[in-house]
């Protein structure tokens, strides 16, 4: 992970009371896992890394699509501090320790639940 060693992050989060830095927008060609994924989650570094997107890429809207992957990733470090990733494995699909379907559920319908918890004043 060379490549994160002296770069700034673009921002931080707090996942459960652990902070994690958030990469966004790097080239695909700084990071080989980026050559398999748009996004991923790094529990041991504590990082969240978006790749960058490039017009040639066939995504009408790139803003709603990062948002969706970086929610995706944070869905995934919400997951790791709660002790579901790494040694709880739901199942294993390609290396992966956690139910992907379920991660990308969550991240894209938590806008509609955010919404509706407003709406109801259940927040």
């Amino acid at each position: 992970m060379s490549y994160y060693g002296n770069k700034a992050a673009t921002c931080t989060v707090d996942v459960l009371g652990t902070e994690y830095r958030v990469f966004l927008d790097v080239p695909e060609s700084a990071d080989a896992t980026l050559k398999e994924a748009a996004g991923y989650c790094d529990e041991t570094s504590h990082m969240i890394v978006i790749c960058r997107q490039e017009p040639e890429d066939d995504i009408d809207d790139f803003g709603a699509y990062r948002r969706r992957v970086l929610r995706h990733e944070l869905i995934h470090a919400f997951m790791f501090e709660s002790g579901l990733g790494g040694d709880a494995v739901w199942w294993p699909v390609d290396k992966q320790k956690q139910p992907e379907q379920t991660v990308d559920w969550l991240a894209r319908q938590f806008p509609k639940i955010l919404k509706a918890f407003q709406t109801v004043g259940a927040l």
